[in-house]
């Protein structure tokens, strides 16, 4: 694909995205669509990667007769509910305990509810998906039916959510799990509520703030335009992109920032703040 040979080049030539977007003249949330597949080069652009990588043109937009696509294994109990969408939608997602949540951009225009377990049996009935688009909002809720405990759940059951890409405009998260997981996301804002101990971000765009007052570790394989992290009396690590420079802004009582291998600078592009009262974040880059 496109987007794994951009990806894929920019790593060999050891380069950030900014640092990329900055040759190309683009955005770095340019770069981070290609990469994820959420957008395309214009021709203009495609030249200048070739050129800059010392690739053709033609050998990025070919798909090699080699490449093989790793297929995760299913699990062995599943359901799935989906629906299409056709417009711009604030969407709230409400689920009651799970092991892991994933909430993934696509390019299609489905939003797919996708509940997973290996040990679950009845992850079928056990368990209501609710899609209900009406006007703007967009409401998808992953309802208990009682067959089997939040402790059941939150051990066993993983809940997959793809939401269209093109159509998110803000979107609320709100459940107990062990770990939460944003990738290929572009919306304008991401808000994630209730109990999770990890949370990973991967090629999203915009601002993403998590509000919970357990200890969490965070982790950015690459870094959102801010995040905010809004807690009280907690001590939490955020783990990000080796040579990363970061601008940090604390509001509240108390709390305060603890770095180990990171820049901090006003002009950074990426914005991280820590909310509320008495809290530590420890701000580490990746080895």
């Amino acid at each position: 694909m496109l987007a794994d040979k951009i990806k894929g080049l920019r790593r060999e030539a050891a380069l950030s995205q900014e640092q990329l977007a900055e040759r190309l003249g683009v955005s770095r949330q340019a770069v981070t669509r290609w990469e994820t597949g959420l957008g395309t080069p214009d021709l203009d652009n495609l030249v200048a990667l070739a050129d800059l990588f010392g690739v053709t043109v033609d050998s990025l937009l070919r798909q090699s007769p080699d490449v093989k696509v790793k297929q995760e294994p299913d699990a062995r109990y599943m359901s799935m509910t989906q629906c299409d969408v056709f417009s711009p939608h604030d969407f709230d997602i409400t689920w009651g305990h799970a092991a892991r949540v994933e909430l993934v951009g696509t390019q299609s225009d489905k939003v797919r509810v996708m509940l997973k377990s290996d040990s679950l049996e009845s992850v079928e009935s056990a368990f209501k998906v609710r899609l209900d688009p009406d006007g703007r909002n967009f409401d998808i809720d992953v309802v208990s039916m009682g067959v089997v405990t939040d402790a059941q759940a939150r051990a066993g059951l993983d809940v997959v959510i793809e939401v269209p890409a093109a159509w998110e405009n803000h979107i609320e998260l709100e459940g107990n799990a062990d770990e939460v997981c944003l990738t290929k996301l572009a919306a304008m804002g991401i808000e994630v509520g209730g109990k999770y101990q990890r949370v990973t971000v991967a090629d999203v765009i915009g601002h993403v703030e998590l509000d919970t007052n357990q200890d969490i570790s965070v982790s950015c394989v690459t870094l959102p335009q801010r995040l905010d992290i809004n807690q009280i009396s907690a001590t939490s690590s955020l783990c990000v992109p080796a040579d990363s420079t970061l601008q940090l802004r604390k509001r509240g009582i108390g709390n305060h920032f603890v770095l180990d291998g990171v820049g901090e600078s006003e002009a950074a592009e990426f914005l991280v703040e820590l909310n509320g009262m008495r809290s530590e974040l420890t701000i580490s880059a990746q080895a």
